[in-house]
């Protein structure tokens, strides 16, 4: 049982959770990633990563092997996913998913993010957008651990304005809905900016001068152009203007190097490469209407400034002959070495947040040219998509037998997912459950599961549970309406799941329909102890429902007893909504608590829910265990190993699932064969001490992990005596390693 009454952060080399039981024993929950998974025949590499939708790519050596690793950034949700780079030769795309560096990207970050090397250190820092401006994070990482500061005093990041009257000093422009372009476009060795304009009539080219100024580290850019390109593009479509057509009402004074373009509309996204081998950076730009990219080459006019030549909007149909970019909606591209051939590749994926695809939503196209003359081949439509379990947008997981063999299988809903010919569609996932009691692994079975797109709900949520006394799990699913709808069960006790739908949505004991307003998350449990069902449910406003069953075993009757039991609102992104997802589960007391997904991705974890009905739970947390894989999160308990300890499967906006399994009860140590150290006091305060009945070998090193799986402190193991001082780690439970030994303190 879990009894999460007590915040710790627990480590392994994985991240990795506890929480603490009522005896103040640690329950240890480790994140997995290695639970198989397969589906249409294939076992996924990557199967718990979490979904992708509208993505942004950068390269960074996180883990100092040599190797670029790969660091995706989601629009939808601001999330941050990182892969490792264990390709063994070149060629080969080998990427590992892994949490081990969330805790240390900052924040704020939001709608874009890119990582580029802003002060010439040859390290990636991270920019991203603030406002309709830019900040910057320097990247402060020594000895392999990750740390970034953030530059300018964590202001937006200022250019020098010349428009031809009362130069000033003012906030580069880059706003959210675009992707701007950080590329060293003059080769002098610093990074230079691209973006659109205001009112998207141009282009703006914002020069660095750190290089011109002999001190790379403090940033120094200026509006060197406002009209970049000598393009404009129709408001109404993507065609474009050049030469003679081509209009720029205004520009700086003494545009300095690029060239002028206007565009009338608003979003669009830039990558430039040099595509003809001219030593020019060419434009490929996408638009906030379109499913395709326009390719713009670009050569010096006679004034000096670059000039669009030659344009086409099939891109890149003109670079190789494969089909060109098709996706739903608004493409955004980016260039880098995906398989490790010293060639870099093209990535695409949509840059909208709303209405576009979500799961075969990131293109891949190899390269077999050259970086400054590329020929692109198609590849794949779902690059890294195809590793791991993605359902579109939105996740939400429940465990059941469904088909009466005895092991816990995944039923999964998403919130929508976009397919060509069918529209927005939310469907349940079935992933059968082929492994053992004690060793689970899942298949993807049916991706249709009873055919909800038939029924036309949308936005649904599953909840199990026996509504009709017959001995079977029914179901009843919530949907975006706010309506739940009862699908029961005629199997039978111990026979597979056999469901039939009732025609409308059930109703309360006065015969109105239950009706929460929106986003209905429906959880059936015996609340009050009297041998009936009841129904909790989460909703959009944040709250949760109760509604007590009245009726018998046999027939079912709701009866509203409290809109917001315990004064319960889940935390929220505006102070407006909250999506709470609710997952009440009992203590090792009996007691019910409560675990609600959150519209910010936090769990917050209630106590006092029975006895506070009317009154105020007791808000143990607001983040349970600092987990957070993801806005829109919804949380579900469950022993899937066998071990009676609940194990935790977490869905959120990207589509996919984050599952942590137990580790079992204790602060302990644990012996590796005839040696075992020792450590004390545990918990700790300030000195923690470490006794081997023997000497360890030489070259022995004491490592301490911290909730990320960063090593927070080291030394050499030269006795077997050692004393650390803890006095200034958090309050937590932390890793202690010692070659093959390992065991937990918890510091106070």
């Amino acid at each position: 049982m879990i009894h999460p009454s007590t915040r710790f952060i627990c480590v392994c080399i994985t991240a990795a959770l506890c929480a603490a039981s009522a005896h103040s024993a640690a329950q240890v929950f480790l994140r997995n990633y290695s639970i198989p998974v397969e589906v249409n025949g294939q076992e996924l590499t990557n199967p718990w990563a979490g979904g992708l939708n509208s993505c942004q790519f950068s390269e960074m050596d996180f883990n100092d092997d040599g190797k670029q690793d790969l660091f995706v950034f989601d629009r939808v949700g601001n999330r941050i996913s990182t892969f490792i780079n264990e390709s063994a030769a070149a060629g080969v795309i080998s990427y590992r998913y892994t949490r081990e560096y969330q805790s240390v990207w900052p924040a704020e970050l939001r709608n874009w993010v890119f990582l580029r090397d802003f002060n010439c250190d040859g390290k990636q820092d991270i920019v991203s957008n603030n406002q309709s401006g830019i900040r910057i994070w320097f990247n402060t990482s020594d000895g392999g651990n990750l740390s970034f500061t953030p530059a300018n005093g964590g202001a937006l990041i200022q250019a020098y304005y010349d428009i031809g009257s009362n130069p000033f000093d003012g906030p580069i422009y880059a706003i959210s809905v675009d992707l701007p372009s950080f590329v060293d476009y003059d080769n002098d060795g610093d990074i230079d900016i691209f973006s659109f304009t205001e009112t998207s009539v141009g282009m703006y080219f914002f020069k660095s001068m750190q290089v011109e100024n002999g001190n790379c580290t403090e940033l120094d850019f200026i509006c060197a152009n406002r009209c970049y390109g000598k393009f404009n593009e129709s408001p109404e479509s993507f065609t474009l203007f050049t030469g003679d057509e081509f209009q720029c009402d205004f520009n700086v004074n003494d545009p300095r190097g690029a060239e002028s373009g206007s565009r009338l509309h608003t979003g669009g996204t830039i990558l430039q490469l040099d595509l003809d081998q001219n030593g020019i950076l060419d434009l490929v730009l996408g638009d906030v209407t379109e499913p395709n990219l326009a390719a713009l080459e670009l050569e010096e006019d006679v004034d000096g400034l670059d000039s669009t030549v030659f344009s086409t909007l099939d891109f890149p149909a003109s670079y190789g002959g494969s089909d060109p970019v098709n996706i739903n909606l608004f493409p955004g591209a980016f260039y880098l070495d995906v398989d490790h051939d010293g060639l870099k590749d093209l990535i695409i994926g949509p840059n909208s947040g709303i209405q576009a695809a979500d799961r075969r939503s990131v293109w891949r196209y190899r390269n077999t040219g050259l970086n400054d003359l590329p020929v692109f081949e198609f590849e794949q439509d779902d690059f890294l998509q195809e590793d791991m379990i993605d359902l579109g947008i939105g996740a939400t997981p429940t465990v059941a037998d469904v088909n009466a063999d005895g092991l816990p299988d995944l039923v999964v809903a998403n919130r929508e997912s976009f397919q060509e010919g069918a529209g927005f569609t939310s469907r349940l996932h079935y992933f059968r459950n082929t492994g053992t009691p004690d060793e689970p692994a899942f298949e993807l079975v049916d991706a249709n599961w009873l055919n909800i797109p038939a029924l036309e709900l949308k936005s649904i949520h599953p909840a199990f549970g026996d509504i009709d006394g017959d001995g079977d799990a029914d179901l009843m699913i919530g949907d975006l309406n706010g309506f739940i709808h009862l699908f029961q069960n005629g199997a039978g006790p111990g026979a597979p799941m056999d469901f039939s739908a009732a025609p409308s949505a059930i109703q309360d004991d006065t015969g109105l329909p239950v009706d929460v307003g929106q986003s209905a998350t429906p959880q059936l449990i015996d609340y009050d102890d009297d041998g009936l069902p009841d129904l909790m449910t989460g909703e959009r406003n944040g709250n949760v429902n109760f509604y007590k069953n009245t009726g018998t075993q046999e027939a079912y009757a709701f009866t509203l007893v409290e809109d917001t039991i315990g004064d319960i609102v889940a935390t929220n992104l505006l102070g407006i909504f909250g999506f709470s997802v609710p997952h009440f589960f009992r203590n090792d007391q009996g007691e019910w608590e409560l675990l609600l997904g959150t519209e910010t991705g936090q769990i917050n974890h209630f106590t006092d829910v029975v006895e506070n009905t009317s009154g105020t739970a007791t808000l143990v947390t607001s983040d349970f265990l600092g987990v957070n894989e993801g806005q829109r999160c919804a949380v579900f308990l469950a022993d899937l190993n066998n071990d009676e300890y609940a194990d935790m499967l977490i869905g959120q906006v990207g589509g996919g699932l984050g599952i942590y399994i137990s580790q079992g009860d204790g602060v302990e140590d644990i012996a590796a064969g005839n040696r075992e150290w020792n450590l004390y006091p545990n918990p700790a305060d300030a000195l923690l001490t470490l006794t081997c009945d023997r000497f360890p070998d030489a070259g022995s090193r004491v490592l301490v992990f911290d909730g990320t799986g960063r090593i927070i402190a080291e030394r050499s193991a030269t006795s077997s005596h050692i004393e650390m001082d803890c006095s200034g780690w958090a309050a937590g439970v932390y890793l202690v390693r010692i070659g093959n030994w390992h065991g937990r303190v918890a510091v106070r």
